[in-house]
């Protein structure tokens, strides 16, 4: 048991440095000058957004990309089959702006996620240098999008992907987002999507920047079009290509509304959680392990254990409340949300495990009104 305390221990330490140093690395959005490129030289961009049953955020949202400071911009929405009032709200804003393209989709074809195909037929509309795909319910500042190209121009790079600010209430969803962080960059540091020697690629759906040659040279959304998971995967497809990409810490000039509740977030990972470990049992299996010995395990030895054990027990909580308090600040998040680590990490153990046993049960995933088979998913192998 000493053996098996000091090797967590001695795990839990490297991911906080490794976290910390990598975290570190990554440039804050907000320090990048939004005017390094004279106004003449701004390439064009086209925004496009896919929405689905989006009455309660896309026109806040809508509203914030329309008063984005930046010229020769072109904003598209696909309304993606919505059967609430969605498709009112965005003609009604059209009619107002002249550079907000609507387009309606009222059918989905064969063999496509319904998200990946409104990206894809919104893309095929976009006329940018630049195209940006981002969420419906992404508040952006006004500087955000001159911030972005101006890092991207001066950096050379083909794909930018940039980390929200999340909008969690309450200190459960604070914690989930703050353990939610460090577990995936336990197993997934973003920093190094960056090194053209490193396999590591990132991709994050609030905000993918790609050039529009880029995005038609690795073959658009088609690729992945039965990916949940189509973030990741557009940023995997742009690295394996061999094209540059990096991530920014879009804190304080993106922000996204997360999850309202714990049932909002179990219910909203089922999409992509299983997906997100190639639907793997094994690997849910490894991650679990992973995660109860890292993450939960201290907090329980403290009850149960004496002597070294216990001691070394009280050396892991202390690194990994410490490991919390720093995420919450990085996300901007209250920081005494780290006193329910152990909870909310037991939380992202359970929606893994419901989300499998949910996926095979049901043979794929239904999302917002379609069923997608398993068969169909596990074929699209990026």
């Amino acid at each position: 048991m000493v053996y098996f305390a000091a090797t967590t221990l001695i795990l839990t330490l490297a991911v906080f440095i490794r976290s910390v140093a990598g975290i570190r690395s990554i440039v804050k959005l907000t320090n990048v000058p939004a005017d390094e490129i004279d106004q003449g030289d701004l390439p064009t961009v086209s925004i496009v957004v896919a929405a689905r049953n989006e009455q309660k955020n896309i026109e806040p949202a809508l509203r914030s990309l329309l008063s984005i400071d930046y010229p020769n911009l072109q904003l598209i929405v696909v309304n993606d089959r919505s059967t609430d009032s969605t498709g009112e709200i965005l003609d009604s804003l059209a009619r107002d702006a002249a550079e907000l393209m609507i387009i309606h989709i009222a059918a989905l074809p064969t063999g496509w996620l319904g998200k990946n195909h409104a990206l894809h037929v919104g893309a095929a509309a976009a006329t940018g240098e630049y195209i940006l795909f981002t969420d419906a319910d992404i508040i952006f500042d006004p500087s955000t999008l001159r911030r972005a190209i101006c890092y991207a121009k001066c950096h050379d790079l083909s794909h930018l992907t940039a980390t929200p600010q999340t909008v969690m209430p309450g200190l459960m969803l604070s914690s989930f987002a703050t353990s939610f962080m460090i577990c995936f960059l336990s197993i997934f540091p973003p920093w190094q999507a960056r090194n053209s020697k490193s396999k590591v690629a990132v991709g994050i759906g609030a905000f993918n920047l790609v050039r529009r040659d880029v995005y038609l040279n690795v073959g658009g959304h088609e690729p992945i079009r039965m990916r949940p998971d189509d973030d990741v995967k557009l940023g995997k497809l742009i690295k394996q290509s061999g094209y540059s990409q990096d991530v920014v810490n879009g804190t304080g000039v993106i922000r996204v509304p997360w999850y309202e509740t714990v049932r909002d977030a179990i219910v909203g990972l089922e999409k992509n959680t299983f997906a997100g470990v190639d639907y793997s049992i094994l690997r849910t299996v490894a991650g679990t392990l992973f995660m109860l010995a890292l993450y939960v395990w201290p907090f329980s030895a403290v009850f149960c254990t004496t002597g070294i054990v216990w001691w070394l027990g009280v050396a892991q909580i202390a690194v990994l409340l410490t490991l919390s308090a720093w995420a919450a600040r990085v996300i901007g998040v209250p920081v005494r949300s780290c006193v329910l680590f152990p909870l909310s990490s037991c939380l992202i153990i359970f929606i893994g495990w419901r989300t499998m046993i949910l996926t095979f049960r049901n043979d794929g995933i239904s999302w917002r009104g379609t069923h997608y088979p398993l068969a169909d998913l596990k074929a699209n192998q990026i």
